[in-house]
């Protein structure tokens, strides 16, 4: 089954923490189209692996960033549970950070994070619309409801290069995401539970994850209104 980051931590703290470090980002509208067109110098995230992976059937090419924990090096027959996550330009440099400490400390489970980017050929914002959304609306300004075709690509083609070159609990996966990743990461939670848990269909959602995702949706209708790209 999906899991939240939640189900990882030694305490709920983890989870507070993320939240409100999304939330002070969401409140900053700092959104995908922005991030393309800011004129800054790249930096490296230590312990973290960039490649590329293509969508076979729709013909799509994702970047695909991967932050490897702190033991992984040393522990070569540790297995590492995976969070999986979307918008990777906002949500990989945070949850990086956001992460790593607890991990280092010992405060949390370590584990293996690994975050969607937007396909190279299309703007962040038509990207992310298109794949996260399941539904098709003409009334919005980008292309709807690919959801099905996305979590096909992360069943057949991104999870099984992750699991044949990383080692992976395949029965510990969560998935985590913001605004439409939000909805997308609830949409498989629904319609997909068998490929974040192997042979188990219990569906489960913290009760730590729900609080800080209507936290999120107060903030963010206080602070931000959704322009017509959404």
């Amino acid at each position: 089954m999906w899991k939240t980051v939640g189900k990882l931590g030694s305490n709920y703290g983890v989870v507070l923490a993320l939240a409100i470090t999304l939330i002070s980002g969401s409140a900053q509208k700092l959104y995908a189209d922005e991030m393309e067109s800011s004129n800054t110098k790249r930096f490296e995230i230590s312990n973290s692996i960039s490649v590329q992976l293509q969508d076979t059937k729709r013909q799509l090419t994702y970047p695909i960033a991967i932050r490897l924990p702190p033991s992984y090096h040393q522990e070569s027959t540790k297995h590492y549970p995976l969070v999986l996550t979307h918008d990777a330009p906002y949500s990989f440099p945070i949850l990086s950070t956001g992460l790593g400490l607890p991990m280092f400390r010992q405060r949390m489970q370590e584990v293996v994070l690994v975050s969607i980017g937007f396909d190279v050929d299309s703007g962040g914002s038509a990207s992310r619309v298109r794949d996260l959304t399941p539904h098709k609306d003409p009334s919005w300004k980008n292309k709807t409801g690919d959801s099905q075709a996305y979590a096909d690509f992360i069943e057949k083609q991104l999870l099984p290069y992750l699991e044949k070159n990383y080692r992976l609990q395949q029965q510990e996966r969560s998935m985590l995401g913001h605004s439409l990743g939000g909805l997308f990461t609830a949409w498989m939670l629904l319609n997909r539970p068998e490929l974040g848990k192997k042979n188990k269909l219990k569906k489960q959602l913290s009760f730590a994850a729900l609080g800080a995702a209507f936290l999120l949706l107060v903030v963010f209708f206080l602070a931000y209104r959704p322009g017509p790209y959404e």
